[in-house]
């Protein structure tokens, strides 16, 4: 299979040095020059040496990857790890400061907001000028323009200069010049999450559907359910370098087991009494500790309590709440009667067919016991997906809830 991009120790640096204060009036200036003469030469000499005794960040580090035609590949990791940098440096943004970079066909690109748009053109102007500058001829561009309008729904504002328009109306115009104009790699930074949760949606099955046609995806997204769900395969960097380069699910764990605090310990918001304290609370799918699940797959929750005063009930009430906070579940271990002598007990749950739809989710917990209260500082999130198996459908995409209702269903005819 041949290359759609690949890279080859490519490093990317930018110098770190203080701003200097500039002079904001034309009086300012003429003082500061005729006032410190001094001074402003030795700035000038310390930014002419820069480069040589400046302080540099990495922000790619001896990068050296290959991408195939048709892959759909996702770039993860904090803030600052370089992912967006990798994106520009194969959009031609920016060059590597060393290294090489080879690209084999167009790139569409939405890095950011207002990324390719001329702010003081219309929506109409804009598309011909994208496609322009992708090399495209004017019947090219005319053949998908009523496509285009119709996938990003602004019909009405198409001959409105685009500095008039919304975030959210910008990234569906952006998204649909990149989603139909003719090209072999497509870019998508997280621009996605100013859009609105169905638009999301609609995008994704969207890029789904051009790597279906052969096309490169290159996804930089914080959103773990919708990286796991779209591509075939996952990049994770910290500091500018690989860290991992694999299978979505596998590298997708191990970066939230390494990042995320799904053990939990010492989070407590103690009401009252110290005595009763939750210690600890494990996610785990019954048999290694993980914050990644699967519908319809198992979840299994154990929480590590301790009694140090006397012997009483214990009523531990979980709620799980959706990325926004909204609860969708909750239940307690009232009915269980779970009664335990003083010292510490481990308590569980689990679900066997975990009810929930792909996406990103939190457990919250609280523990009655008589009646003192205590309370997680903060829920533990965890993230969802579908079986290896269902992946590409990407029909599921476009459920309403996020919970799942397990119904039996009979058909027999009627004589």
């Amino acid at each position: 299979m041949s290359l759609a991009i690949h890279f080859e120790n490519v490093i990317k640096t930018y110098p770190v040095h203080s701003l200097i204060s500039q002079p904001t009036t034309i009086w300012a200036s003429a003082r500061s020059l005729f006032s410190s003469p001094l001074r402003n030469l030795r700035e000038l000499s310390r930014l002419g040496n820069l480069n040589a005794s400046g302080e540099l960040v990495y922000a790619l580090d001896q990068v050296s990857l290959g991408i195939n035609k048709g892959e759909v590949v996702g770039l993860i990791g904090r803030n600052g790890s370089g992912k967006t940098t990798l994106l520009k440096v194969v959009a031609r943004v920016t060059s590597p400061s060393t290294g090489w970079v080879g690209i084999n066909g167009r790139v569409a690109s939405l890095l950011e907001v207002g990324t390719g748009f001329h702010p003081e053109l219309s929506g109409r102007e804009n598309v011909f000028l994208s496609g322009a500058i992708m090399g495209m001829k004017r019947r090219e561009i005319l053949e998908q323009y009523d496509n285009i309008v119709a996938y990003a729904e602004i019909a009405r504002f198409m001959d409105t200069p685009v500095k008039r328009y919304s975030s959210g109306m910008f990234i569906r115009l952006a998204f649909a010049v990149a989603a139909h104009l003719n090209h072999d790699v497509m870019l998508v930074d997280e621009v996605l999450a100013v859009g609105d949760v169905l638009f999301q949606k609609k995008c994704l099955k969207t890029m789904a559907e051009i790597a279906g046609a052969g096309r490169t995806v290159l996804f930089v997204s914080h959103n773990m359910s919708a990286v796991m769900q779209l591509c075939d395969r996952v990049i994770w960097l910290e500091r500018g370098k690989i860290v991992a380069d694999g299978l979505p699910q596998t590298v997708v764990r191990d970066y939230l087991r390494h990042s995320s605090d799904f053990i939990v310990s010492d989070r407590l918001e103690v009401k009252s009494n110290k005595a009763r304290c939750i210690e600890r609370v494990r996610l785990h799918d019954g048999s290694e500790t993980t914050s990644v699940f699967v519908t319809d797959g198992p979840m299994h929750c154990e929480v590590t309590v301790l009694l140090d005063d006397e012997k009483a009930a214990i009523d531990l009430i979980f709620t799980i709440l959706d990325a926004q906070s909204t609860p969708l579940i909750t239940f307690s271990s009232e009915e269980a009667k779970l009664h335990t002598d003083l010292g510490r007990c481990l308590v569980s749950f689990a679900f066997e067919r975990l009810p929930l739809n792909p996406g990103r989710y939190q457990l919250d917990l609280a523990m009655e016991v008589g009646r003192h209260h205590e309370h997680l500082a903060e829920p533990v999130s965890f993230e969802v997906s579908w079986p290896t198996n269902e992946r590409k459908n990407f029909d599921h995409l476009l459920e309403s809830g996020p919970i799942r209702v397990p119904v039996e269903w009979h058909c027999s005819s009627i004589e």
